[in-house]
């Protein structure tokens, strides 16, 4: 019962309109959709170049390990950041998320090796140009609130959790949230509503 709960969750938070944008293929940026939850991945040089012009972002790299990948993703505090397995949700964590606004956590996980080697659910690369990229790093340095100071936990080793700006309800989630980065930046041109973790990555797929 919880599963289909925090799946209501997921899919009750995700109708944001995705603006038709150009693309260029300075960098790549990846979603992946792991069945409720959708993350964004990007190559760890190019943030931690460009890092520098954006303090917040900036100071939450200094918790996290270099490594070739970075993993961006956005949720509820207590349920993103205290649970090892989504078996572990509890119900009285999910009721308040649903009804009023609740924290929220962003989430920056290093990772060894590329998408496609790492996750094992669906996932889409697209092209992005230098301004798309830029415009992507000012999305994730406003996500943060100070102060920048991470905790550990969650579902993957050397995850860091920061403080959110915005706060975590029905209809603002961690799809919802990646489906806002990519279109504050130009990258997504998927027509119509997202729905769902799976109907994002579906309609990035198919480019509309």
């Amino acid at each position: 019962m919880i599963r289909w709960m925090v799946l209501a969750l997921a899919l009750a938070g995700c109708s944001v309109p995705l603006a038709e944008l150009p693309s260029g293929a300075d960098h790549e940026v990846t979603v992946v959709d792991f069945g409720w939850h959708t993350v964004i991945v990007l190559e760890g040089a190019d943030v931690r170049a460009a890092a520098p012009a954006y303090p917040q972002l900036n100071q939450a790299l200094t918790e996290v390990s270099e490594a070739p990948w970075l993993e961006f993703g956005w949720g509820e505090a207590v349920i993103f950041a205290d649970t090892a397995t989504i078996e572990e949700v509890k119900l009285s964590e999910v009721i308040p998320a649903v009804f009023w606004p609740t924290p929220a956590l962003v989430q920056i996980v290093p990772r060894g090796r590329a998408p496609a080697q790492t996750y094992r659910g669906a996932q889409v690369t697209l092209p992005v140009s230098a301004a798309q990229f830029e415009a992507l790093m000012a999305g994730l340095e406003a996500s943060f609130t100070p102060p920048v100071e991470g905790v550990s936990g969650g579902f993957d080793a050397g995850a860091r959790f920061f403080p959110a700006r915005e706060r975590y309800h029905a209809f603002q989630n961690c799809n919802s949230w990646t489906a806002e980065r990519l279109r504050e930046a130009g990258i997504a041109a998927p027509g119509g509503w997202v729905v769902s973790s799976e109907n994002l990555v579906r309609r990035l797929g198919a480019g509309g």
